[in-house]
């Protein structure tokens, strides 16, 4: 028996919208289910960024890295930097970033060889927004943090010259 996913009990992230706002609970409840589900605007110190046609604000110190995995065929679906730098607004405290793409088997493949890393963890079986996923997750202090977003941009925008993408 594999572990249950909200893609189990929702069509479309409207249906979990829906859900959240019928649930009979204060407004901070709301919100951190709001958090829980991911239907919470960017909190952060951010940019817009072009993805699929629109335009999603992305923190700052990982928009270019965001742009260099969406350019390298490995579909961005959900991040944040982690950085509380960038989340000085931010109503809840952010101890960890992430980085989560739409999981295909050519963007597994790539995933695998990308990303080995022993001090960054790994999801290979995730769910985004309804969506199967890998990710990273990064961990540490904000310089650590920091160092370990540059680490994975620059193994990304390697990985797309190894390929030739464009």
């Amino acid at each position: 028996m594999g572990k249950t996913k909200a893609s189990d009990y929702f069509k479309n992230m409207d249906e979990v919208a829906d859900y959240v706002e019928s649930l009979k609970m204060p407004p901070k409840g709301k919100y951190y289910m709001r958090l829980l589900f991911g239907l919470l605007e960017n909190e952060g110190d951010s940019i817009p960024v072009l993805i699929d046609g629109k335009k999603i604000n992305i923190d700052i110190s990982i928009a270019d890295t965001v742009i260099a995995f969406n350019n390298a065929g490995l579909k961005v679906l959900a991040c944040c930097s982690g950085l509380a730098s960038e989340h000085t607004h931010a109503k809840t405290k952010h101890t960890s970033g992430y980085i989560s793409i739409l999981k295909t088997p050519s963007s597994e493949t790539l995933f695998r060889k990308l990303f080995t890393y022993k001090d960054i963890k790994i999801e290979y079986d995730g769910e985004t927004y309804l969506k199967p996923s890998l990710s990273l997750k990064i961990e540490g202090s904000e310089k650590v943090k920091a160092y370990k977003w540059k680490k994975i941009l620059s193994d990304v925008k390697k990985a797309k010259h190894e390929t030739g993408q464009s």
